[in-house]
């Protein structure tokens, strides 16, 4: 069986595996990355037979709703209706990208099915500070000109003072959603990310086990921020393919 993936910044590409027709994987990105650098979660999910659209985030998507919103539309547009979905969130996408996600899920009337949620690195709110840590990281990996990187920060407190609280806002309704309530949830974290606290993702991991919700929870010690599959790929390969058997995603 052939599986198409599409991304908006990279050509389609064609694999073969043995395929669980009808669900879909939207994995949505962090600051900076892109289709290439996503493209290893993306197999791990195509390797179970799962199809995938990747969403890579950049600034804009980041900042402005307008862009985080296209994106997400564009991309659930593009799965068959009645399909299940599985969102992949990472970071700032939780923010970002979830809340438009969510939204077309909830009011499309093409019968897209929510059947899971994997939060690696987060929830985390939009705030200057987790901006300039995360700033921070791309430039120590050579991943962003210092330059830039002074300029986006000076740009990101600006956006936070103009609309950081009601881009907040709009991620905590989202996280209470009623569809993300009626699904599991992994999230996959750790005690040596400088970005989001612990404490913060442990806060929402209890909001959700409050509703009722089903969550899976792996902290790890020493990874950095969003770089857990690169510290222990075959620990993160199991713990994702755990939440794809719990979730008993059925072949068609």
């Amino acid at each position: 069986m052939f599986a198409l993936r599409i991304s908006p910044f990279s050509r389609p590409v064609r694999r073969v595996f043995v395929s669980r027709q009808g669900c879909t994987v939207v994995i949505a990105g962090w600051a900076a990355s892109t289709a290439r650098i996503l493209d290893k979660y993306a197999r791990l999910y195509e390797n179970e037979g799962i199809e995938t659209q990747i969403i890579p985030v950049g600034i804009p998507r980041l900042w402005f709703s307008p862009f985080g919103k296209a994106a997400a539309y564009k991309t659930l547009e593009k799965i068959p209706s009645n399909e299940e979905v599985i969102f992949h969130i990472f970071s700032g996408s939780s923010t970002a990208i979830l809340p438009y996600l969510l939204d077309y899920i909830t009011n499309n009337k093409r019968n897209l099915k929510l059947v899971g949620t994997v939060f690696d690195s987060c929830p985390v709110e939009f705030s200057s500070k987790s901006g300039l840590a995360a700033v921070k990281i791309l430039v120590e990996q050579n991943h962003m000109n210092p330059i830039v990187a002074k300029g986006i920060n000076i740009a990101g407190r600006t956006v936070d003072w103009l609309i950081g609280q009601s881009i907040n806002e709009r991620a905590r309704l989202s996280w209470m959603n009623k569809e993300l309530g009626r699904v599991p949830h992994l999230y996959i974290y750790s005690r040596n990310d400088v970005v989001v606290s612990v404490d913060f993702i442990q806060f929402w991991i209890k909001k959700q086990k409050e509703r009722n919700v089903d969550v899976t929870s792996h902290l790890w010690d020493e990874s950095a921020h969003v770089r857990h599959f690169q510290k222990n790929p075959e620990l993160y390969k199991k713990q994702i393919g755990d939440f794809i058997e719990k979730m008993n995603i059925s072949a068609r």
